[in-house]
């Protein structure tokens, strides 16, 4: 299983890393990164839908893909410019909120259209806006990092680059050393009936790797990518570890909340496309819940 699980985490990280450089090197920051945002968010929403019709809960399919597509491509319009002008009505982050604020009008407007009487419209519409939040509204995080500014006035986009780069990595990290230590070292159930292979050492591992990867990520990666210029700030070994925390924590709560839907469905995993790790919300659930911590982190200054 464990090799299986690396031939299928090579096939995704290798697409993804090219993507990673053809969009570094593109005068349109972000623009090769938004249509795998896309396609990651409509099958998570796929995905997310399957999990409700396994339990029979009403959802319309129509309101959540469309749902979703407009708050994703809203959150993408700024990548359409070289430099986003100043005098823009809208903020960067408000193109998200206008996309949510577009989705919420697509799964009422359809309800109206497709209503005869009373029945089911509040339940359904609840459920697809959830869908939409969850496989759309938290997707744009990670958007939302790639558009931070800062670096040298030749590579303006460095610093988004590497704050969407660094998350991952932590996040990932923190997975593979919870899984490690989980299995040779797990004696004490985490949530034994939401997850029961999640020990509280597999935990502490992914912990601790975290933390090195965070170190690494700031020390390493970040001068190496010039990402704040020649001479980049020092993010002390205490932040990156407290960073590195706090991710790790977020990314437990968003595999267990993935683990929560799939056990009141009833399924392994959201879905079998790829053999070894399920479906994109069993590869996503953890990232879907760090990108907005560490976006917190690096809009509110604490990382430089």
């Amino acid at each position: 299983m464990l090799r299986v699980r690396m031939i299928a985490a090579i096939c995704i990280i290798g697409p993804i890393l090219l993507l990673i450089w053809l969009d570094d090197r593109s005068s349109y920051p972000g623009i090769w990164l938004a249509p795998l945002a896309v396609l990651a968010s409509q099958m998570a929403c796929a995905e997310t839908l399957t999990l409700f019709q396994a339990k029979n809960a009403l959802t319309s399919k129509f309101g959540a893909h469309f749902g979703a597509l407009a708050v994703v491509l809203c959150a993408s319009a700024p990548f359409l410019w070289k430099e986003y002008p100043s005098d823009c009505v809208l903020t960067k982050p408000g193109w998200a909120l206008l996309g949510i604020v577009l989705a919420f009008c697509i799964v009422v407007v359809e309800e109206m259209l497709r209503y005869r009487g009373p029945g089911n419209s509040i339940a359904r519409m609840a459920n697809s806006m959830f869908v939409v939040f969850y496989a759309g509204a938290l997707m744009t995080f990670m958007l939302g990092l790639r558009m931070l500014e800062g670096g040298p006035a030749e590579s303006p986009s460095r610093k988004g680059l590497f704050a969407f780069m660094g998350a991952m990595m932590i996040v990932k990290l923190s997975d593979a050393g919870a899984y490690f230590v989980g299995r040779s070292l797990g004696r004490n159930k985490m949530a034994p009936i939401l997850s029961p292979k999640k020990t509280w050492e597999g935990a502490s591992g992914g912990l601790l790797v975290a933390c090195g990867g965070a170190v690494f990520v700031f020390y390493v990666l970040g001068p190496w990518m010039s990402a704040w210029g020649d001479t980049p700030p020092t993010v002390p070994v205490v932040t990156c570890c407290l960073y590195a925390a706090s991710l790790t924590v977020a990314g437990m709560i968003g595999d267990l909340f993935e683990s929560l839907l799939k056990r009141d469905a009833k399924v392994k995993d959201s879905s079998t496309w790829l053999p070894g790790l399920g479906g994109v919300l069993d590869v996503l659930d953890s990232a879907l819940a760090v990108a907005p911590v560490s976006y917190a982190w690096w809009v509110t200054g604490l990382l430089g």
